[in-house]
């Protein structure tokens, strides 16, 4: 099951547990597909979801992937995530003090949008220190902790990214 918010304002999440683990979401980025920010399919399924909403919160929860498209104001701090986060034409977020692990191909995607800020997380890919010559090319193993796509005006500070074989942080 996702937890959807969609076209709503001031709601606040805490406490909630909602991890791919026990549901049957599924994320994009954990089987290694594309990015691509100017197209949402509206078959994938989030844990948690929210779209076209302004002024949201998540947290001290566990949750999955997650996806932030076209919003505005949403907080998502102080939480235990266990899978990828895609945020998509999103202004004024703030993604802090989470603590992010067991993604797929990319553990923060921001694509499209401005005056977002991801401060103080940690970020741990499952990268185990394999591969030929130091890179693991594996749909399923982590290949970047954050990536920025078209992005203006973000704040990215103070997080610590590990186990992740190409890039902390990546920009398209």
């Amino acid at each position: 099951p996702t937890l959807l918010i969609q076209n709503s304002h001031d709601i606040h999440i805490a406490n909630c547990t909602q991890d791919d683990g026990a549901s049957t979401a599924w994320c994009p980025q954990s089987v290694g597909a594309a990015i691509n920010v100017n197209v949402v399919d509206v078959h994938v399924l989030f844990s948690f979801d929210v779209q076209n909403s302004v002024n949201v919160t998540a947290t001290t929860s566990t949750l999955g992937c997650g996806r932030v498209y076209k919003s505005q104001q949403v907080t998502i701090t102080n939480n235990h995530l266990t899978n990828d986060w895609r945020i998509i034409q999103a202004s004024g977020l703030s993604f802090s003090g989470n603590h992010l692990e067991h993604f797929g191909t990319y553990g923060i995607t921001l694509g499209n949008g401005m005056n977002n800020s991801v401060v103080n997380n940690q970020i741990i890919g499952g990268w185990d220190g394999g591969g030929g010559n130091g890179l693991v090319y594996d749909l399923h193993h982590p290949d970047d902790g954050i990536v920025l796509d078209d992005e203006q005006n973000d704040s990215i500070t103070d997080n610590v990214i590990q186990n992740v074989p190409d890039a902390g942080i990546e920009s398209l």
